[in-house]
């Protein structure tokens, strides 16, 4: 196979490596591990759960909306990496709304507050929330982990502005969970 050569004069066809230059390919399927410090932990799989529904919450309870994800860990040692990605708006500009992901009955990220200004707009915006969380679940029964919402006042969406103007739905959140072998 032929290497390509780049300087700024010309692009030239290479068939040998330049003298002196080693072979570092060839070496690199002898290689028994990496050198310390470079983190072995490698993606085992990934469940990720697509929102394309709106949904919608009115009280001061915490409520599941359908933002879940399942996954079934192999080894009880490997952690579980969290990639949240949710769209949500509020009907009202005084309402705080509270989020959080659960693992099962645990709350692994509590009670985050988004007040979401709506700038006196007629169709009102959307935000994005976002949660990145490395959790460590010691099991290899299934796990579920899940988005809830809350608010004061007003009602809050996902995946829809407050006022949508008599447009459809306009986004899907997704929740993407990783075992990571340790």
């Amino acid at each position: 196979m032929a290497l390509i050569r780049l300087n700024n004069q010309s692009i030239s066809s290479v068939t040998a490596l330049p003298s002196g230059a080693t072979d570092a390919i060839t070496s690199l399927p002898n290689l028994a591990s990496l050198p310390s410090g470079i983190p072995t932990g490698k993606v085992v799989q990934v469940q990720q759960t697509k929102l394309t529904t709106s949904a919608s919450h009115n009280t001061n309870s915490f409520a599941s909306f359908g933002l879940d994800v399942n996954i079934t860990p192999t080894s009880a040692s490997n952690t579980i990496l969290l990639f949240v990605n949710a769209y949500v708006s509020s009907d009202t500009q005084t309402a705080n709304n509270h989020y959080e992901l659960r693992r099962g009955s645990t709350t692994i990220i509590g009670d985050t507050v988004i007040r979401i200004p709506q700038e006196g707009q007629s169709a009102y915006r959307f935000y994005n929330l976002v949660f990145n969380w490395i959790d460590s679940p010691s099991t290899t029964s299934q796990i579920q982990y899940n988005v809830r919402m809350r608010t004061n006042g007003g009602i809050m969406y996902v995946n829809r502005p407050g006022n949508q103007n008599g447009f459809p739905d306009v986004a899907d959140s997704t929740i993407t969970a990783m075992e990571i072998a340790s």
